[in-house]
């Protein structure tokens, strides 16, 4: 959905139980620990900016920022966006309440989508809708 010279920002292609989860990904093989600087000062950057613009969509109430990566060693960081006044749905269980919860509206999940990138790309990048993971 977004993308520049090293990074990649995907979805998963369709709608989940959580407003919005989005994955950042290196372009280039690399984990967490082989980071060099510049892309490490660009990850927080670029984490930072994601957390701000999906923490500003109106039914958003927290971005939960998660690196999981047993047994591969491609870096992936996923940002799950909880849920706006959905209690129960608080703190880390809410990567599994993704599973559960029914989806929510397309075109809501779309437009989310279309703000996200286009925001991130006031950074640099360009936005890509049609990727998803």
């Amino acid at each position: 959905m977004w993308e520049d010279e090293h990074w990649v920002l995907t979805h998963a292609g369709q709608p989940s139980g959580l407003p919005l989860v989005v994955t950042l990904s290196t372009r280039e093989h690399l984990d967490m620990g082989t980071l060099d600087d510049e892309l490490a000062s660009q990850l927080g950057r670029i984490t930072n900016r994601l957390v701000r613009i999906i923490e500003n969509l109106p039914h958003v109430g927290r971005v939960h920022v998660n690196r999981w990566g047993d047994g591969g060693s491609h870096f992936h960081l996923w940002f799950f966006a909880r849920t706006a006044r959905l209690t129960h749905v608080l703190g880390s269980p809410a990567a599994e309440w993704d599973g559960i919860l029914p989806p929510g509206p397309d075109d809501v999940w779309r437009a989310d989508l279309h703000t996200v990138a286009t925001k991130l790309a006031n950074w640099g990048g360009t936005p890509s809708m049609g990727r998803s993971t």
